[in-house]
């Protein structure tokens, strides 16, 4: 991947902004591209493969689902609690704080599916990346936030009419949900199978739901095994399994590839796939009458191998007949009689993404669509198709034409009765426009929906905030002082995925990496008379594994500029895992540009059996000192700047399983550094105080999670985590971390944290809603620990045959590291035995329950020996 950079500006600002403060008024916009296609499916491919490693735990262990439960108690703390943002009391009343949200509003993230109000055409649903669910004023273009609280698949959300009103569906970790108030709470659904209730461990994967009149179909794999089809007749409170077509026919074994019901009609489609030298798909229908699935036709496909298969069906004008269009891999086949005759269409230029089906428009059977970077659309029934504007069209002019990336397409009636056409993608939500058939933007603001991996304060200028987003660029939030507590507009200064930010000779010099091993500095950012300059560095080995590099520019007594990054190699030819050492030369030539130059520190991290480098930092109080973490739970320290190198002694028990994903080191005790990372099977953060060469676990009061990020107020009295289960912070008097997302923060994943000495605020940036600030208010000093709060307290732990559960619950659940309910048990006042009998010896976790038996806080873990 290759970049071109050029010198002129970028045709137009990348995306609005009404900032009258911007403190960069000479920096006109950067155009910074990828030369030729957008990567496309191959990139999240990429990206879904780094998040895997992240997220490193022990074989069997299910990560989403323990999200799934730390996301879901925190909903359930929150419900019936406070209606008006004000300040909070938090980790069992030591601290006091109020949470404030800071942007962008200008920038939205990625959309994934629209559901319209059957009895307001003013009123839609969205939900978008990270989970959070929105409301949309159509006719005003206006948002509001609906629920932030769980992480939401992606797929699907829907309504269906119950007697009371109507409920909210969508799926979380791949487990039906239903909401009875417009999503502001949510309950899982009942499973059964054959009649027996189905564990929500057993729960894998689903897809297609639909939903016809007052009725809920959806396709769910259990156990790893084959897609079932299930049905809810009481708006999605439970399901129960339907017969489904046949595995096996004579023409070969085949699998449940698509559920579709025709908008408008009450009937259901169930293609069934079947792969190998007799490839093909069989058409079949659900037959109301005996609740067994019909075979219409079969239609013979090339492709031998595994592929994709979607239906799509509209009414054609004027008859009940359906227009059914079946695509397999690149193949279109197009039937005019309900499926039971096929004709091939021209092959598809390139394959819809995994959650894309072929769209036919339900008031128009002749628009055909389908959504992989671009949008493809064909608008005489699947002859032809053409795309409205390639990805990087969207570059010179935001509100007329599609980002990259199609997500979902959906036909609604506005208020004037009309029929309109809805895509949402990787920058939102875009209606089209029948006078010029292009799709303008309608989330120009307030659909707070940014995707950071970095927020970082400009340290020469703390009114300049840049953020590193996934697929909106590199952005600026501009603030003064009327807007320190507002949502900020921010604007996008150079395109694509950003992240890992560093900054150089006090905020003069900035760092940004893009995926691939590719960096750009950036320097003389606050000397506005003489302009900006920047120039670019690339690693190209064998090696390269992170998404976005992790890297670190530490001061030097001599005043160069040197930036830190992890490898691959500086050698194109090399394989390994090296620390790269890049100079800055920002005179290379008479266009101001400079140059970029690398070499590889003597240690191969890959070499020496410590796996890939995956975190980096160094000593603030020592800027000599490097500490480097690896993706095999490895820790390293050099004070020379890393041109030798001890190791930690090995802190990690056998088995356990630690990706180092965030290195703090103290800014008032030299030999203090804390170490973060996956912490599902193991314990997620651990303390050194004798430089690293000892660590041990500080987790205590953590649930099962990843820690992505790491800092400290000036005092170092309070540590702020950035994890995979949303803000904590650990009160160093207490010795133990609290929830700190209280009643306002999102619920989703926080990649970045630092923390603003001078203005007393710990500064986050969230996967999903963009950036958040917590206002440090209070800090109480006490000599005696106070009485912990809905965490429980664990003891002995490890323990073998029983333990005791202190805590004011209900009850408790254990569960295991897939997820697994294993036992429940009612509180028996303060303190609870809770039984071990049976368990084999590995890491559990205890959840409290209310008198209900619903959870009420987030699990705990413990040692079962």
């Amino acid at each position: 991947m290759k970049f071109l950079i050029l010198p002129f500006l970028l045709v137009g600002l990348l995306t609005a902004c009404n900032s009258t403060q911007e403190k960069l008024p000479q920096r006109a916009p950067i155009d910074i591209r990828v030369e030729g296609e957008h990567e496309g499916a191959d990139k999240e491919n990429r990206h879904e493969r780094w998040l895997e490693s992240l997220h490193r735990a022990a074989p069997g262990t299910d990560w989403r689902k323990l999200e799934s439960h730390n996301a879901m108690a925190r909903h359930r703390k929150r419900q019936g609690r406070f209606t008006e943002k004000s300040s909070e009391s938090f980790a069992d009343g030591l601290l006091t704080g109020e949470w404030f949200e800071r942007g962008s509003k200008y920038t939205a993230g990625s959309v994934f599916d629209v559901v319209q109000d059957p009895t307001d055409a003013n009123r839609l649903f969205l939900m978008s990346a990270g989970g959070s669910i929105w409301e949309m004023d159509y006719t005003g273009e206006a948002y509001r936030l609906v629920n932030h609280d769980i992480y939401f698949d992606r797929e699907f959300l829907g309504l269906v009419p119950v007697d009371a009103g109507r409920h909210l569906l969508a799926f979380s970790d791949s487990r039906p949900m239903y909401s009875p108030d417009d999503g502001k709470s949510w309950e899982f659904a009942t499973v059964r199978e054959n009649g027996n209730v189905i564990d929500e461990a057993a729960m894998d994967n689903f897809f297609s739901p639909q939903v016809i009149d007052d009725e809920v179909f959806t396709t769910l794999q259990i156990l790893r095994g084959n897609y079932e089809i299930f049905h809810s007749v009481d708006g999605g409170i439970s399901y129960d399994q339907l017969p489904g077509p046949p595995l096996a026919t004579v023409e070969g074994n085949q699998t449940i590839t698509h559920l579709y019901n025709p908008p408008g009609t009450d009937r259901l489609f169930a293609a069934m796939k079947r792969t190998g030298d007799n490839a093909g798909v069989n058409l079949y229908e659900l037959d109301r009458s005996s609740a067994s699935f019909r075979l219409i036709s079969s239609v013979p496909v090339e492709r031998t191998g595994s592929y994709r298969s979607r239906i799509a069906a509209a009414r054609q004008p004027g008859t009940d007949s359906l227009r059914i269009f079946l695509q397999a891999y690149d193949q279109l086949f197009r039937s005019d009689n309900d499926g039971l005759d096929w004709r091939e269409m021209p092959r598809l230029d390139k394959v819809p993404w995994r959650y894309q089906s072929i769209y036919v428009r339900p008031s128009d059977p002749d628009f055909v669509a389908w959504g992989a970077v671009e949008l493809w659309v064909s608008r005489d029934g699947g002859e032809t198709f053409a795309y409205p504007n390639r990805w990087n069209d969207y570059y010179a002019d935001p509100v007329r034409y599609l980002h990259a990336d199609i997500m979902r397409l959906t036909e609604i009636t506005d208020p004037d009765g009309e029929s309109q056409m809805l895509v949402s993608n990787h920058g939102g939500l875009n209606l089209l426009n029948p006078a010029d058939s292009m799709w303008y933007s309608v989330a120009q603001e307030g659909l707070n929906v940014a995707q950071y991996y970095d927020v970082r304060t400009n340290p020469g200028d703390r009114d300049i905030i840049y953020a590193g987003s996934q697929d909106q660029g590199f952005q600026i939030l501009d603030e003064n002082d009327s807007s320190r507590r507002n949502v900020l507009g921010g604007y996008q200064w150079f395109s694509g995925d950003y992240g890992h930010l560093d900054f150089a000779e006090g905020g003069n010099v900035f760092f940004t990496a893009y995926p691939g091993g590719f960096v750009y500095g950036f320097y003389d950012v606050l000397d506005e008379e003489n302009g900006l300059g920047w120039s670019s560095y690339e690693i190209e080995s064998p090696d390269e594994f992170i998404w976005i590099t992790p890297m670190m520019s530490p001061p030097r007594l001599d005043g160069q500029v040197k930036l830190y990054i992890a490898g691959g190699s500086s050698d194109t030819a090399r394989a390994g895992s090296f620390l790269v050492e890049v100079d800055l030369n920002r005179d290379e030539d008479d266009v101001h540009y400079g140059a970029m130059t690398g070499r590889d520190l003597p240690l191969d991290f890959k070499d020496a059996a410590a796996g890939q480098i995956s975190a980096m930092s160094y000593s603030p109080l020592n800027p000599d000192r490097f500490y480097v973490a690896t993706d095999q739970g490895r820790f390293f320290a050099s004070d020379d700047r890393g041109e030798s190198w001890s190791e930690t002694l090995n802190f990690l028990p056998s088995g356990w399983y630690l990706y180092g994903q965030a290195i703090h080191a103290s800014k008032t005790e030299a030999e203090t550094v804390w170490l973060g990372g996956s912490g599902y099977s193991n314990p997620p953060v651990w303390r050194s105080e004798d430089g690293g060469e000892n660590f041990f676990p500080a987790s205590d009061g953590l649930p099962p999670t990843v820690v992505h990020g790491l800092t400290a107020n000036a005092t170092e009295s309070l540590i702020f985590a950035a994890t995979e289960a949303g803000p904590f912070v650990y009160v160093v008097s207490e010795e133990r971390w609290f929830d700190l997302a209280g009643q306002y923060a999102p619920t989703m994943r926080y990649y970045s944290v630092e923390f603003l000495e001078d203005r007393n605020i710990a500064r986050f940036g969230t996967y999903g809603r963009g950036a958040w600030d917590f206002q440090v208010e209070q800090l109480v000093s006490i000599d005696e620990p106070l009485a912990r709060g809905a965490a429980p307290r664990i003891y002995p732990n490890p323990a073998s045959g029983s333990t005791t559960v202190e805590g004011k619950a209900g009850g408790y659940r254990l569960y295991d590291i897939g997820g697994r309910e294993m036992r429940r048990v009612v509180a028996t006042g303060q303190q609870t035995q809770l039984s071990l009998e049976g368990l084999a010896p590995g890491l559990y976790f205890v959840q409290p329950l209310d008198t209900d038996g619903r959870v009420t806080g987030l699990g705990q873990r413990v040692v079962v020996r």
